[in-house]
């Protein structure tokens, strides 16, 4: 997982003008651990690596449990509130 997100998050460094993104997990702890917000794009290599590693710790110290119904709801909403 933390390869496919250094990777996005790459692949988006300078499109922040045209792509609205925002990286959001999920574990037992809940059904939403925002990683990313919405206009608060990390800009650089440092700040990418800092999420990746947050990402990281956070699947360390997740409780057991299934939030993935859940999350998809959020997602819905959020995304949904950004329109």
């Amino acid at each position: 997982m933390a390869q496919a997100v250094t990777m996005l998050m790459e692949s988006l460094s300078g499109f922040d003008h045209k792509y609205s993104w925002s990286i959001v997990g999920h574990s037992g702890n809940g059904p939403e651990l925002p990683f990313v917000e919405y206009g608060q794009i990390p800009r650089t290599r440092m700040q990418r690596a800092e999420v990746v590693s947050s990402m990281i710790s956070a699947s360390a110290i997740a409780a057991s449990g299934d939030t993935t119904v859940e999350a998809i709801e959020a997602a819905v909403k959020r995304v949904a509130s950004e329109e």
